[in-house]
Order: C-alpha cells, then structure tokens, then sequence
C-alpha cells in the first residue's frame, strides 16, 4: 500500500452535475459490460507495479470512478458528483484504496479490515453508488485486482430466497439455487425494508454467520440502509447490535432526497 495522496483538485467533478432522472432500480442494477474506453485507458495504464500488492493506485482508481459514474444511467445520465456527496464519495474511495486518510466520516473506531455501514435517509443516492463500486470491482477482478470485488444482493432478495427454499425443500424439488451469502465480501442493500421469515429475522442471521465465520476466514460485509444504528440494534436484537462496531465502519450520509 502506497502513502500517495490523492490529489482530488485536478478532476473536474462538475462535469457530472447532469440531471440523474429517475432510473428504473431493475436496469441500474444489471450488470452492464465496461466501456471500450474504460478498457483500453486500463489497458494503457502504466502502474503495472501496483498489481504486485494486487492494489489499484489510488490515482487510477479516482479515474476508473469517475469514468464509471459517467453515463453510468444511460447516454447523457451521469451519477452526479457535489457537494451533497462528494464527502462520502472521497472517504469511501479512501477505503477501498486501502490508505490511510480513510476514517474522517466514520462514527466509531475506523479499521480497513471492517465492512461498510452507509446510512441516511431515503433517496440519497446510497444504493447507486454501491452499484458504482460494483461495477469497478467486477470490471478490477478482470484485470487480477480483487479490493473491490462483492456480491450484491437487496435484503429482500436474501428473504425470498429463504421463503423460495423452503417452499421447493416441503414439495421435495431439487431445482433452485441457494443464494451463497456465506463466503467472500457481500453488499446486502436497503437493510430494513425487508419481511420476516414468518418469525426470523433472515438478515439477522446472515449477519451473525458471517461474523462468526469471518473470525477463522476474514470476510467482509458492506450494508446501505436507511435505518439508524440504534433501530438496526432494535430490530434485529442485542447480538446484532453489539456487533456492529467490530463488523462495520459506520458512516451517515447527511443531506435530503435527490429524487425529483
């Protein structure tokens, strides 16, 4: 890991203040194949000595952001980038760059062994740029760079796939797929707004797992919920809460709806 601070100055964020619209949630979420450009500018990229720590330059990845959140709603649609969200941008391209000025937004002991709580009201823009991240961990593993690779999963998706398991194993049906939320780095998003499983609390155990898991297997887990720490605390239970300040950088995105 390299101490190079990234100089944000030079990249001109206001080239993305364009309207977002309103996306359809099931497109933004798709994954999408990178652009030619994006994968020749990697091609060309001259910090082939990074790949030695298997860590993208911080440089690099600032550019391979930007170029993602571009048009990254379709032609002319960018994810905008302002003042409203250039905080939280800044400190989480710091924790997936691995450097050392990550922590200035986090609301406990900050660690880049942890995972990632991002919370704040509805329409922020939280779950988008998780999909951003996404996308450059997905496009970064092509390439041998795994500090942003994650599955993606909603938190109802996480339910149903309980209630679609359980309702195949009573009729005896051997045809599904069970989602794997065990192993590797996971982003569960909208935390909260998902059903019980009659009585159980799916995320809740999935987060226990993991925990107990991630003590002989590091793994992390990233969540964007619109729920405070305390209501996650009050809704899934004491072990869930006590946990969550070893599990997860805490962070709270300030600010009000940008849907229109």
């Amino acid at each position: 890991m390299t101490n190079q601070k990234t100089d944000t100055s030079k990249y001109d964020f206001e080239k993305l203040k364009i309207a977002q619209g309103a996306p359809d949630r099931r497109g933004v979420h798709k994954a999408i194949p990178m652009s030619e450009a994006l994968k020749k500018y990697f091609k060309n990229s001259k910090k082939e000595a990074s790949k030695k720590e298997k860590l993208v330059d911080k440089k690099d990845l600032l550019n391979i952001f930007m170029k993602t959140c571009a048009n990254f709603y379709g032609p002319g649609k960018h994810f905008v980038i302002d003042d409203e969200n250039r905080a939280v941008v800044i400190e989480l391209l710091a924790y997936f760059s691995r450097s050392n000025k990550f922590g200035k937004l986090v609301r406990n002991q900050a660690s880049l062994d942890k995972g990632i709580l991002l919370f704040g009201e509805c329409g922020l823009g939280k779950s988008d740029l998780f999909e951003v991240f996404r996308r450059m961990g997905k496009f970064l593993a092509g390439y041998g760079y795994m500090q942003m690779f994650f599955k993606s999963h909603t938190a109802k998706d996480l339910v149903n796939n309980k209630i679609e398991l359980s309702k195949k194993a009573n009729e005896r049906d051997t045809d599904f797929i069970r989602i794997d939320f065990e192993k590797g780095n996971i982003y569960i998003d909208d935390v909260g707004t998902e059903p019980k499983f009659f009585t159980q609390e799916v995320i809740a155990d999935i987060l226990q797992q993991r925990y107990i898991k991630s003590k002989s297997n590091p793994r992390k887990t990233y969540i964007t919920t619109n729920l405070k720490p305390s209501e996650i605390g009050e809704r899934y239970g004491k072990q869930v809460d006590d946990r969550l300040r070893e599990m997860f950088n805490i962070i709270k995105w300030e600010g009000d709806s940008r849907r229109k």
